[in-house]
């Protein structure tokens, strides 16, 4: 197991989130109950108030409900990109009435879940591991060697590297590079155009660097 790819936060420790968490499972519940035999105001009411919570409230998506919703093909990130939410909503909500909230109230209700769905999803949140890996790589290996995020400070030092891909000034100094150098990146252009991810520079050697980390 690589620590660098690590990721272990506790977002339960967050009472504003366990907070609402709670209230968004008693509002469902309420709504379940209400709705089993005909719609009301009521019901309608409660459906705001779910809205506003589902919403508003950060890391929210890894309730059970939301949760749910990936059983009927919806994300939670195509759902904030809907024009009509609120109208999806309702129907969501039916939905988990019919299929889930009764099962659930016998099985009992823990923010465990909140947290095990987070951990779950926690091998798409390495965001920058791989480029602090290899940065490290780079330092314990070459004396000397700089980060830049300039093409001018890239073309001064003896011993340089840029993450081209992500990082900040990366691509222009790729750009500039390739025009000093007459380098036509061949390969990018078969690949919808993706960069590579490390520009490499050791004594006047260019190295083109592609680093991919596989799960596990």
């Amino acid at each position: 197991m690589d620590e660098y790819y690590f990721s272990d936060e506790l977002i339960v420790k967050d009472k504003i989130l366990l907070e609402k968490a709670k209230k968004l499972r008693e509002l469902i519940i309420a709504y379940c109950v209400l709705t089993e035999e005909r719609e009301s105001p009521e019901s309608k009411m409660l459906c705001n108030r779910i809205f506003k919570i589902v919403t508003s409230i950060n890391n929210i998506q890894y309730h059970e409900f939301i949760a749910f919703w990936k059983v009927l093909d919806l994300s939670f990130s195509v759902f904030k990109q809907l024009p009509n939410q609120e109208e999806v909503l309702e129907q969501l909500l039916k939905s988990y009435c019919r299929k889930r909230c009764k099962q659930y109230d016998l099985l009992g209700y823990s923010n465990i879940t909140i947290q095990a769905l987070y951990d779950f999803g926690s091998s798409r949140k390495k965001g920058n591991s791989g480029n602090v890996k290899l940065s490290d790589l780079f330092v314990s290996n070459i004396t000397g060697v700089k980060l830049t995020e300039s093409f001018t400070e890239f073309n001064n030092t003896k011993r340089a590297y840029c993450f081209v891909d992500k990082g900040t000034g990366g691509k222009e100094i790729f750009r500039n590079f390739s025009t000093n150098e007459n380098v036509k990146y061949a390969f990018g252009k078969k690949y919808q155009n993706k960069l590579f991810d490390v520009l490499l520079k050791v004594d006047g050697i260019f190295l083109l660097i592609e680093a991919k980390h596989m799960k596990e």
